[in-house]
């Protein structure tokens, strides 16, 4: 009989996901790219303009998981390591369970809006000649399907397997993009088959992943019966905690552009945003080659392996340098580039492109300690500090633009104050762990 895999950490092995992660998400980038002007032509701008906003309407229920992925990521990667498969089969056990009760509630919520509201006059599509309830009925169900299924992906990064979550999603929009091709084909400009396709394609990759893990591995397999309340504390407890970090870094990254509109105007907004995601590229591409290193932190920490631990900062610290240097060059040739891209030079504040990288600089500073801090379960103090960035963000972002006539300079300063306190505190705190850890040895 051939002998099960033991789950472990190595360097080589965070290499070689980090690589193969890249060149995945790099394909489903160029996928991407290619499937939204085909949508525009099969469905039409207005009828393209209704799908993307059935989509931002529809996809809500992904920020109520709870904090349940990082949970997966940590909990279950700790008791891999350790070969404590029970306690590993009981925390997935506890996702899976999870998941489908928020589910079936979100399901039960917009099925029951949906027979009192006509959604076609609420969002104003008067003008569509399709069935929205219908259209969002599908796309909300799909959805909730896929929340209760995109737990494999979490449970493939605690088995040391990020770039198979890339592999998958990438699988997914290549079957997406066979089904747009057929429905151009077909003149078939129907936004509800856009959105069957859509999700059904994630469904079909996530089961197939979910199929493919849990008949591989036994060990791992989730089962009603091992559902606990002393597993599901512990999973709920340090989950919350990573929900509320994660709902605080989207509200630091996305209330700039309000507070600019509402401060100096709409138009001010637009290379504002516009320079904030040409650098928000960079620290994408930075967390896709970072994000092994969770769970390869939360393995090494559970086995007190400091020496691995400290190698392995030393490590993303050199990797960060080189990113920091992309960064750099990416100022350097902003201007050009921007004209390029767009086919004019939008009207960019003085100061505003070297701020801006100087922030996603220290993003991905913060990121790093914050990645280990995560990892390793230690986000007290990331919790308490990353609460404060969320608020303070907006009064001093509004102080710089108004009180000390800044301008658009102001919102991304405020940022950047914020942030480099988040940064100073993540450092701090994994000193001390690191710390604790030899303390713990010796």
């Amino acid at each position: 009989m051939k002998e099960k895999k033991q789950y472990t950490y190595s360097t080589n092995q965070l290499a070689k996901s980090s690589i193969a992660s890249l060149g995945f998400k790099a394909v489903g980038m160029l996928l991407s790219v290619i499937i939204s002007p085909l949508i525009l032509e099969i469905l039409g701008e207005y009828k393209y303009g209704v799908w993307a906003s059935v989509l931002s309407l529809t996809s809500w229920i992904y920020t109520f998981d709870l904090g349940i992925g990082s949970s997966i990521k940590n909990k279950v990667s700790a008791s891999l390591v350790k070969e404590d498969y029970e306690a590993a089969r009981a925390y997935i056990s506890i996702s899976y369970m999870l998941t489908a009760v928020i589910s079936i509630i979100c399901f039960l919520v917009i099925f029951i809006l949906l027979q009192i509201f006509d959604f076609r006059k609420m969002l104003g599509f008067e003008e569509l000649d399709e069935n929205i309830n219908n259209v969002i009925f599908v796309a909300f169900g799909l959805i909730c399907i896929n929340f209760v299924l995109v737990n494999i992906q979490n449970i493939l990064t605690a088995m040391q397997k990020v770039e198979l979550v890339h592999a998958y999603s990438t699988f997914a929009q290549i079957l997406y993009y066979i089904g747009l091709l057929i429905c151009r084909k077909n003149a078939l400009n129907y936004i509800i088959i856009v959105a069957a396709l859509q999700g059904s394609s994630q469904a079909l990759k996530n089961l197939i992943a979910t199929i493919k893990v849990f008949y591989k591995d036994i060990r791992i397999r989730p089962d009603i019966k091992l559902v606990k309340w002393k597993y599901a504390h512990v999973f709920l407890n340090f989950g919350i905690k990573a929900f509320v970090i994660q709902i605080a870094s989207v509200i630091l990254n996305s209330t700039d552009n309000l507070i600019i509109s509402k401060c100096i105007g709409a138009s001010a907004v637009t290379p504002y945003d516009f320079c904030h995601k040409y650098f928000g590229i960079i620290s994408n591409v930075f967390m896709i080659v970072l994000s092994p290193f969770w769970v390869g932190y939360s393995m090494a920490y559970e086995k007190k392996d400091r020496i691995w631990i400290k190698k392995t900062l030393k490590q993303s610290m050199k990797i960060l340098s080189l990113f920091n240097m992309g960064v750099f060059f990416a100022a350097f040739v902003f201007r050009p580039f921007s004209e390029i891209w767009l086919g004019k030079l939008l009207n960019f504040q003085k100061g505003l492109i070297p701020f801006m990288a100087f922030y996603f600089g220290a993003q991905m500073f913060s990121s790093t300690f914050a990645s280990f801090l995560m990892g390793t379960g230690n986000i007290d103090r990331l919790f308490v500090v990353n609460i404060f960035q969320a608020i303070a963000n907006v009064p001093l972002s509004v102080f710089f633009i108004i009180n000390m006539d800044m301008r658009v300079n102001g919102a991304i300063i405020g940022s950047i104050i914020v942030i480099t306190v988040g940064a100073v505190v993540a450092v701090f705190e994994s000193i001390k762990v690191i710390r604790e850890i030899n303390e713990g040895v010796n």
